[in-house]
């Protein structure tokens, strides 16, 4: 079950309504039903692959199935969209990178 400050925290990204606990428990059901399916299907890609672990590219893989990423959009750009800025800069390459994008010089690959 997810906290309640939390699904409120979602949902004032999206409206400026409030939930009622009903709503909440509703959000929760239907949020664990979410979590099933995609772990399922995670679990799936997994096996299929002949692998014991999920990984990213597996994740990147349903998120395309799910129409969450597309050929012009990326993990990053959602992230960015979506996450707040502190967990965002863990994942983001350039943000692990301080900001630098590497090679720095544009001969340094060639």
């Amino acid at each position: 079950m997810l906290p309640r400050q939390i699904v409120r925290k979602v949902i004032s990204k999206f409206t400026d309504k409030t939930i009622t606990t009903q709503g909440n428990e509703r959000i929760n059901q239907v949020t664990s039903m979410f979590f099933e399916q995609v772990m399922g299907d995670l679990n799936a890609y997994a096996e299929h692959a002949g692998r014991d672990v999920v990984i990213s590219g597996d994740v990147e893989l349903l998120m395309h199935r799910q129409g969450q990423l597309s050929d012009t959009s990326s993990v990053e750009a959602l992230a960015h969209d979506f996450l707040p800025r502190e967990l965002y800069d863990r994942i983001c390459v350039s943000a692990l990178a301080n900001n630098e994008l590497y090679p720095d010089k544009e001969d340094d690959w060639i």
